[in-house]
């Protein structure tokens, strides 16, 4: 009977498991996502906003030390918020006054976006609920390598 109730465990795991990044502080993560829109989770107990990017055209800068990224503002004002950011680089939102610097906004040829939060006081936590971090695709360009086999 255990053997079987590991199982349905396992079971319900690999079914209702959905995707959804953490996002560290100054952390570039690649994402890809479903649909049309983005979700941008915002969980701020404090009144202090915090600096997500986007990854944009080389000549975008932020700072001039953050070279090819688009920056957002967000001031939370101690609650949770939720914004989207959909594929035509529109941001939608009650998270207080969003902008994108020079609205540069830019996705890859695979659909995937490149996020990064680089400023975020303590205790934020922002996540992207619909998003997973795409799996590596093999190529025919890309070997594969194994390692020789030794008979005992």
């Amino acid at each position: 009977m255990p053997l079987q109730c590991n199982f349905l465990v396992f079971a319900a795991v690999v079914c209702f498991a959905h995707g959804e990044v953490k996002q560290k502080l100054c952390k570039n993560a690649t994402v890809s996502f479903e649909g049309d829109e983005l979700i941008i989770k915002v969980d701020n107990p404090q009144d202090e906003a915090f600096v997500q990017c986007f990854g944009s055209t080389p000549d975008v800068t932020y700072h001039s030390r953050l070279q090819g990224y688009g920056r957002i503002v967000v001031n939370s004002f101690g609650r949770t918020v939720t914004f989207k950011l959909n594929r035509h680089a529109k941001l939608t939102g009650r998270a207080g006054p969003l902008q994108i610097s020079k609205n540069h906004v830019v996705f890859e040829s695979d659909g995937t976006i490149n996020v990064l939060v680089v400023a975020m006081p303590n205790e934020v936590t922002v996540s992207l609920p619909n998003a997973k971090h795409p799996a590596a695709r093999r190529t025919a360009s890309t070997p594969v390598k194994r390692l020789p086999t030794t008979k005992p």
